[in-house]
């Protein structure tokens, strides 16, 4: 035996355990090389667990092993020299067949040495990232997510009254994330199912980092923290995790950014045909902190076909702008005059004062081309205009109705939830709403919207409930339902004096789905899908500096 077998692996253990007689006897003579070992642990295990940590010495003292042949050669080797009975030079040999798996299992082509993770790549990705603290909260987790700090996360210790009577997960199903509850005890909740399932599925500390948002450098980061600043045994373990969780996804530098590639990609993302968003404020993302919920679908994200209309109507001197503007300054202003004894003109500017300052961000005005990926929008008007149907199932005599269906019942259900949650009356609402449709046959949204507005317990929900526009309430009714926002296709009739043609088209991506809105000059990267960042940008700049777009006279007459 040369030093290095005689220091980890005693002889006179392995001739107890291995040799002629040894239940690991009858595999070894058979060629089962892992019945072998199975038969010889916890022994082997114990002398493998000692040489762990000089794994790095035997690599430099046997050679690397870099690819498939380099597997079986040393399998074939531990055979051999276990059949002799060599059993130290059989282990030193069984190392270095783990290591050749390990190797040929990492990303890139088997028997790739340049493809590989080498130790060295794992400590300079450590280098750069850092340890998360756990969030302690519900609150720091549902922030995480809507802030895009974290994918998905998992409640275990939930009270017991709070989980029995549903408390719990309807709270958390308000934020507008999508809620996965086990029945058991366990809530997953995250921005969309694909974020829940991965961290469901997750087995290794590379998946749940993944899963949870953290970036790869962090990750390795953490496998370092984890042992305590020992990167050989962290590197190991994170090679044999990784055979689990496999490659991360390529990342933006491997994307080519030109027009036409990312035009290509972001239509093999699901992003759609061009839409237009104004705004006065500089963003990188959209947050739910300044939304309006007495919007057309109350809080929520607009966008316009046009970009005439989108500069016309949402920049400074707009008609929708100058609305809002408007309407909170009255509120402003008579909460001065009434609660602050301020006089008639002084509670007026103060009104226009504190709503400007509140709606109107730093600039004039900017128009953000973009890109959307609704899965299930409601299509209210238009060619292929959402129908909705109550289906009756009658008993074989077809005397009696025992069974309804279709959308039209889950529709009446949401009415009703909804209402209720808001402590308004659901059932009185929904008789209400279905004396006005007559009933639900082949109605479209566009009938069943003008009638949910025009139901009374809806209509006047604000006196009653807090944020319960008529628009608000339309939107979370559709979107419990499990829509994901809105195209109205009759807009030139609805808002009958913004100057709309038409074929003008309003998209609302209703708000827990902010993910699937991209600037038209995003990178598009399929790594970064399910991503809130508008843009990521390319070649550095700020957003609207990136888009250069602004409402002018130049901007009207290109458009």
């Amino acid at each position: 035996m040369n030093p290095l077998e005689r220091q980890f692996f005693p002889q006179k253990g392995l001739n107890k355990y291995l040799g002629p007689g040894s239940m690991a006897d009858e595999y070894i003579q058979g060629g089962g090389l892992f019945g072998a070992l199975m038969n010889y642990s916890p022994h082997l295990a114990e002398a493998k667990n000692r040489a762990l940590p000089q794994a790095r010495t035997a690599t430099d003292y046997f050679g690397p092993a870099a690819d498939m042949q380099d597997m079986k050669y040393y399998s074939g080797a531990t055979m051999d020299d276990l059949r002799a009975g060599n059993y130290g030079n059989a282990l030193a040999n069984l190392g270095m067949t783990g290591a050749a798996m390990a190797m040929t299992a990492l990303p890139g082509n088997v028997g790739a040495v340049d493809d590989v993770v080498k130790r060295a790549d794992f400590e300079k990705m450590a280098s750069r990232g850092k340890v998360h603290q756990a969030r302690a909260t519900e609150a720091e987790n549902i922030k995480a997510v809507q802030d895009g700090d974290a994918k998905a996360f998992k409640f275990e210790d939930i009270d017991d009254y709070e989980y029995e009577s549903g408390d719990f997960t309807d709270r958390v199903s308000k934020t507008g994330l999508y809620i996965d509850d086990d029945m058991y005890g366990t809530v997953y909740a995250g921005k969309t199912k694909e974020d829940v399932e991965a961290l469901k599925s997750a087995k290794t500390p590379i998946e749940y980092g993944r899963a949870a948002g953290y970036s790869e450098d962090d990750i390795a980061t953490f496998y370092i923290a984890r042992r305590r600043g020992d990167a050989g045994i962290a590197f190991d373990e994170y090679i044999s995790d990784l055979k689990t969780a496999g490659p991360a996804k390529a990342t933006t530098d491997d994307l080519p950014m030109d027009t036409a590639s990312r035009m290509k990609r972001a239509e093999e993302m699901g992003f759609g045909d061009d839409v237009y968003h104004a705004t006065t404020h500089e963003i990188d993302e959209f947050k739910p902190n300044r939304l309006n919920p007495e919007s057309d679908f109350g809080a929520a994200y607009y966008f316009s076909s046009s970009p005439k209309d989108a500069s016309n109507n949402y920049s400074i001197g707009g008609k929708d702008l100058t609305n809002r503007v408007q309407l909170q300054a009255e509120k402003y202003a008579d909460e001065a005059e009434y609660e602050k004894g301020a006089t008639g003109d002084v509670a007026k500017r103060y009104g226009q004062w504190r709503a400007r300052k509140e709606i109107i961000g730093p600039h004039e005005g900017q128009v953000i081309p973009a890109r959307l990926r609704l899965e299930n929008p409601v299509k209210v008007g238009g060619p292929d205009e959402t129908i909705f149907s109550i289906e009756n199932v009658w008993d074989d005599a077809g005397e009696e109705i025992i069974e309804e269906s279709g959308n039209g019942v889950d529709l009446i259900d949401s009415i009703r939830n909804v209402l209720y949650d808001k402590g308004l009356d659901g059932d009185k609402a929904v008789s209400e709403f279905l004396e006005k449709v007559e009933y639900l046959e082949d109605t479209p949204a566009s009938t069943v919207d003008r009638a949910l507005r025009e139901t009374k317990e809806i209509m006047y929900a604000f006196d009653n409930a807090e944020d319960a526009s008529p628009g608000q309430i339309v939107q979370e009714i559709f979107k419990r339902m499990g829509y994901d926002g809105a195209e109205v296709h009759d807009v030139a009739t609805r808002f009958p004096g913004m100057g709309l043609e038409p074929e003008d088209v309003h998209t609302v991506v209703f708000t827990g789905h902010e993910n699937k809105i991209r600037s038209r000059n995003a990178e598009f990267d399929p790594a970064k899908k399910d991503s809130a960042d508008l843009l990521a940008s390319i070649g550095g700049v700020g957003l609207l500096g990136a888009l250069g777009l602004s409402q002018s006279d130049e901007f009207n007459e290109r458009y």
